[in-house]
């Protein structure tokens, strides 16, 4: 397949993002621009804290009080419940519309007036801006422009009409905003709206051309609210369609003929609806009762519009999905009498042309039902806590009849055929919810969103003021750590940490080797630190995003420990001395030649390095606090970092270390673990028999023991139970302070539950296995780790999974992979773990590890009946849906968030399908992405050396909070040809990469593995 034939087609083509915020539903614009809709219909913080519960409602002076009580069929209207007005006839209710390709969002005011007298009533528009003195940047009568500050999203508040008899008096003082329409008459039992448009854009200049779409007051911009209320709205003239006369010469179809081809360009006629679109027309005859599926593939975004007279006038129907996951439009219609019906075919937006199909079909297939973002309340959620579950979701061509919920805590599926569900929180986190409804004929579809359940503050917690010192002991009567259950810890409170005040936070002792966590108001660890503040001191920096609770956590370096401390709680000012952490990896080979690691905070933005190694070598200049250096004989260095950043701001730090002539490791990983395999909960004792193999070095080890279930341990033989079912890879992690080696060994362990049913398949099964996409975690890999994880998600086809592997195309290298969650779709992780020496990789960037070249590496899952399917591969041919797919293997993924880099990462990417079917009209992107410490901005396919570049759209987060992001492109039907493309992503001219930026600018391409300077978060 010529990949420059087909990608070179997907600039610009997206799909609106739905996702959920806590009390909101979250639509996201053709930007990605967020609009978090509150209970009441304002926008409650928007992108980047542009909004603080911005455009509420009051009529007659009585705020709307109401709750969101609906979606549009297509997911992508919000509307609120009625709220009668005390002591009046007057009810009201909001709708809030994001649509699909625009860059705003349309308010719609709807006054109803259930009284047989006419009433006059004010309307005023009210709330805050993010920002306490936003600038203006535009204003006229009809509009005001706004902008928080220069690096935030430019806010545009459109309230009025040019021309119009009804208009609005603005005012905004600080960041209150506020605009009225006065004296506006309602007629007896009749409603009206008042209408306006507020946006997020990216630059002013993308302002001026909003406004000037909306000076034409097209069609499209009034889109769903029907021609019949037109004479409703109060404070807009859209301009209503004319007759058409093209269905005259309209092109005549008959249901089920062959799929019709035809291309629309700039000469065809105009649309009867979309202004300025070109459009191509046709009709077919249906008797009475008649049931068709009439779908548009193409390169572009279609849109059909369905009449029931030849001028155009009657609007049966109108769609640009076929479900909320494509580009591709369709309508399913049932005539309601004999006749003949006209189609229109165009475009979604007037400038992307192009290539379609167009097919028309009897009795079509039973479409999966549209699942869209649920309700959540109360807001917020604290534990304990009893969250009311609403769920919006419909099925066009019948009824929903069941809906199985999951809260993400571990619990059982939980089935209903209501659309409301209650449930109990009964502890603090971030749950991935997940809705599988299954309508009447047993088709499936799965939503997931991500609720935020926060700790409420125990009696036991000790408030610690910023700029304060407090005095501790660790004993056995504390309590224990939340990461590492074996270790003694006292729990501090940060209770209103300031946005953007950044805190440093230092605990010292002298009995024991001091250790800090710190948790947010979720109680997810979010920074973590053992010798941050020097020698056995720990010290964290931390820049607060919100004024949410964060908790404290002391505790010692091993477990058990016990002794006094001291505990610092300070801002950072310029005087805050800057702590550097100098770490050293000895490459195994050659232990003379060591690499040398200064940990720098990311807040002092360092830009140049100076290197003075202590063996009277010339000082090294680097651009990276990171440095390679071989030494020509063994002894005690003192190595020097002086680091300076743009400011002209100096620190430095020094540290001795002893260098060694040892030709071999000096550090053996071993242990033993029973049980291995069992039922949960499955206690295990694990045996340590790692040792030093020089003598008089055994009692310096240190270990450390990740238990594959977000636990740890210090302990040199700790006992671990398994409460829940999964597979879990155990890592030891031994260490020698004296000689610096570091090694690691890894083992898995099973738990299984016998009483818990398989996972169903949601999702584009075919016949065969199919390995969707493939990588590492981390991607980013710090000089001093010591093992990797390989993981590949798996959908299973017709036979259960056999065996999934990591191959080199050349060679006998094999790594088994083990199946380590079941995501409520069905899909399958398998994950295995790579471990190496500590300095065996230098810093360096990698990349084309997966392809079909001798020197490249495959994941092949294969089945019980021996079918197999490898990654990269993506296969174009026979491959229909297989309806019936054989379920998943049930093991629970873990909750825990998964630890993070400072910087973004694609961890993993491919395609869904990977078979795809040469009949199919949609190709699918798909990548997992963690962020940094920062959040997210963007996620988007590049070509290399090429003009593509489509933007990803947010799927569903998974339950360790990773991200899956995808890009849906069709095309029409049939129109790829048969063959197998396995050079898609890479690093060479032609191939793409897949680009992750944060809010801080910071970068991640997938396929590169990046060897660095890159500490864990």
């Amino acid at each position: 397949m010529n990949q420059r034939l087909v990608f070179s087609r997907l600039i610009g083509i997206g799909l609106l993002g739905i996702s959920h915020g806590i009390g909101a539903i979250t639509l996201l614009d053709a930007n990605d621009f967020h609009y978090d809709v509150s209970e009441h219909g304002s926008l409650r913080h928007g992108t980047q804290q542009a909004y603080a519960d911005m455009y509420r409602l009051r009529v007659n002076q009585v705020s709307y009080q109401g709750q969101i009580n609906s979606l549009s069929p297509d997911g992508r209207e919000i509307r609120t419940s009625d709220y009668t007005i005390p002591n009046t006839a007057l009810r009201v209710q909001r709708r809030i519309y994001v649509p699909k390709y625009g860059e705003f969002a349309r308010y719609s005011e709807l006054i109803y007036n259930d009284s047989d007298q006419a009433q006059t009533v004010s309307v005023e528009i009210f709330g805050e801006l993010g920002a306490n003195h936003p600038q203006i940047l535009r204003q006229t009568e009809q509009f005001l422009v706004t902008q928080n500050h220069s690096q935030a999203p430019v806010l545009m508040h459109y309230h009025s009409q040019v021309n119009h008899p009804v208009q609005a008096s603005v005012e905004l003082q600080g960041n209150q905003l506020r605009w009225h329409y006065r004296d506006i008459s309602i007629p007896p039992r009749s409603q009206r709206r008042v209408v306006y448009f507020v946006a997020q854009l990216p630059r002013l200049s993308a302002a001026d051309e909003f406004v000037a779409q909306l000076l034409e007051s097209p069609t499209a911009l009034f889109e769903n609210i029907g021609l019949a209320a037109y004479p409703e709205l109060l404070n807009f003239n859209p301009a209503l369609p004319t007759p058409s006369q093209h269905f005259e010469n309209a092109i005549f179809l008959t249901p089920d003929e062959s799929p019709r081809r035809g291309e629309l360009t700039e000469n065809d006629p105009h649309s009867h609806r979309r202004a300025a679109t070109p459009a191509h027309f046709y009709a077919f005859h249906l008797n009475a009762g008649e049931t068709v599926g009439i779908q548009a593939t193409a390169y572009f975004d279609p849109y059909l519009y369905l009449f029931a007279d030849q001028t155009g006038q009657t609007l049966l129907a109108g769609n640009d999905n076929a479900h909320n996951n494509t580009t591709a439009a369709f309508l399913h219609f049932t005539a309601p009498q004999e006749g003949t019906y006209y189609l229109e075919v165009t475009s979604h937006r007037r400038r992307q042309l192009g290539e379609y199909g167009l097919s028309i079909t009897r009795n079509p297939a039973n479409q999966a039902p549209l699942v869209h973002p649920f309700r959540v309340t109360p807001y917020p959620l604290q534990t304990p806590v009893t969250a009311t579950f609403t769920d919006f979701s419909r099925d066009p061509e019948g009824q929903i009849a069941e809906r199985c919920w999951r809260f993400g805590d571990g619990s059982p599926w939980q089935c209903t055929a209501e659309n409301t569900i209650e449930y109990n929180y009964t502890r603090p986190g971030q749950f991935v919810v997940s809705l599988r409804v299954r309508d009447d004929q047993g088709e499936l579809a799965l939503h997931s969103e991500v609720v935020e359940v926060a700790a409420q503050p125990q009696e036991t917690d000790i408030i610690l003021p910023i700029n304060d010192r407090v005095t501790g002991e660790l004993s056995p009567a504390d309590g224990v750590s939340q990461t590492r259950t074996s270790a003694f810890a006292d729990r501090y409170l940060i209770a209103n940490p300031v946005p953007g005040q950044e805190l440093v936070i230092t605990l010292r002792s002298q009995q024991f080797d001091s250790y800090l966590y710190l948790y947010d108001a979720l109680m997810r660890r979010i920074r973590e630190n053992n010798d941050g503040g020097g020698e056995f001191d720990a010290q964290i920096r931390y820049l607060p995003t919100d004024d949410r609770p964060l908790f404290i956590e002391v505790t010692s370096a091993q477990d058990s420990v016990q002794g006094m401390y001291q505990l610092e709680l300070n801002q950072v000012t310029d005087n805050t001395p800057v702590p550097i952490v100098l770490e050293i990896a000895v490459n195994p080979q050659d232990p003379q030649q060591v690499t040398f690691v200064g940990r720098v905070p990311l807040a002092f933005a360092g830009q140049f390095y100076t290197w003075n190694l202590g063996d009277n070598s010339l000082p090294i200049n680097t651009a990276q606090p990171i440095v390679v250096h071989r030494y020509h004989k063994a002894g005690l260095y003192e190595v020097s970092l002086n680091a300076r950043n743009a400011k002209g701001q100096t620190v430095n730090q020094r540290r001795t270390f002893l260098i060694s002539d040892t030709g071999q490791l000096n550090v053996e990983a071993k242990f033993t673990v029973s049980p291995q395999f069992g039922e949960r909960p499955l206690r295990s004792f694990f045996t340590n028999q790692s040792q030093a193999l020089q003598s008089g070095l055994g009692d310096e080890l240190h270990y450390l023991w990740h238990f594959g279930d977000g636990e740890v341990s210090t302990q040199r033989n700790p006992i671990h139970t398994y409460q829940r079912e999964g597979s879990y890879p155990v890592v030891l992690e031994v260490y020698s302070p004296l000689t610096q080696h570091s090694v690691a060994v890894s083992m898995p362990i099973v738990a299984f539950d016998r009483n818990t049913p398989e996972v169903p398949i949601v999702g584009m099964a075919r016949e065969r296995p199919q390995v969707l996409m493939a990588g590492f975690d981390p991607m980013l890999l710090d000089v001093l780790d010591t093992h990797v994880r390989i993981f590949a998600l798996v959908r299973t086809g017709a036979t259960p999974i056999q065996s999934v592997r990591l191959l080199a195309n050349e060679g006998d290298f094999h790594l088994f992979l083990s199946p380590v969650a079941t995501y409520d779709n069905g899909l399958q992780r398998f994950e295995g773990i790579y471990t190496f020496p500590r300095g065996q990789w230098q810093a360096a960037t990698m990349g084309d590890f997966f392809g079909v070249e001798k020197n490249q590496f495959r994941v092949q899952a294969q089945d019980q009946s021996g079918q197999f399917h490898a990654y990269p591969n993506l296969e174009i041919g026979q491959y229909p849906r297989l309806m019936r797919p054989a379920a998943a293997l049930h093991v629970e993924p873990s909750t825990h968030v998964a630890l993070r880099r400072a910087f973004p990462q694609v961890l993993a990417a491919g395609f869904d399908p990977i078979l795809l079917d040469r009949h199919a009209s949609q190709l699918t992107v798909v990548a997992l992405v963690r962020a940094g410490i920062a959040p997210l901005d963007s996620v988007v396919l590049t070509q290399v050396e090429g003009d593509v570049r489509v933007a990803l759209r947010q799927q569903e987060v998974l339950p360790n909070g990773d991200i899956v992001y995808r890009a849906d492109y069709t095309y029409p039907a049939g129109s790829l040809p048969a063959g197998t493309v396995s050079h898609f992503f890479g690093t060479s001219k032609g191939q793409f990469n897949l680009v992750a930026t944060d809010q801080a600018g910071q970068v991640h391409r997938y396929p590169h593995i990046v060897v660095g300077n890159f500490l864990l978060q």
